[in-house]
């Protein structure tokens, strides 16, 4: 049980840690504006305008 145990947290330990990381991974898109740097894992929809960002919705959880 103990070693069932062990190996359970440590691959929880490994699964936050990865979570942790993606999270850090950011995008800049450029705007009229200027320019915004956004989470990639926050990104859910890009729309563009004849190869130009337009808009960018983002998962807000």
């Amino acid at each position: 049980m103990k070693d069932t145990l062990e190996v359970s947290i440590i691959e929880c330990l490994d699964a936050i840690f990865k979570k942790l990381e993606a999270q850090t991974d950011k995008m800049n898109f450029k705007f009229i504006g200027g320019e915004k740097s956004v989470l990639i894992d926050k990104i859910e929809y890009i729309e563009s305008q004849k190869h130009r960002v337009v808009s960018i919705y983002l998962n807000q959880k």
